[in-house]
């Protein structure tokens, strides 16, 4: 089991593009601790405006770090799958599609 800070620290070495959304995130909670379901909500508005943006290049990326994450953490597995962020799924965060 990884604990809430590996988590985070794995998340953004393998999606250093989500950093700017980590900062603007942590900015909002003015250092104050936002809590793991706060945090992995910030990743996943991230990956779905990545997705409304057509930017999908890094995708299979992101979803091999949640597979991974999902192996090492139930807790991870509860927060990823209620924000619809589990491989196979659709994300039900406005993404019309990821086909």
């Amino acid at each position: 089991m990884i604990s809430k800070a590996q988590c985070m620290e794995l998340i953004l070495s393998r999606a250093p593009e989500f950093g700017r959304a980590w900062e603007e995130h942590r900015n909002y909670w003015k250092g104050e601790e936002a809590g793991l379901c706060n945090d992995v909500s910030a990743f996943a508005f991230f990956v779905a405006d990545q997705i409304n943006q057509g930017k999908r290049d890094n995708l299979k990326t992101i979803f091999d770090l949640i597979e991974e994450l999902l192996i090492k953490n139930f807790t991870a597995l509860i927060l990823f799958h209620s924000w619809g962020l589990t491989p196979g799924r659709t994300v039900r965060l406005g993404i019309a599609s990821l086909v």
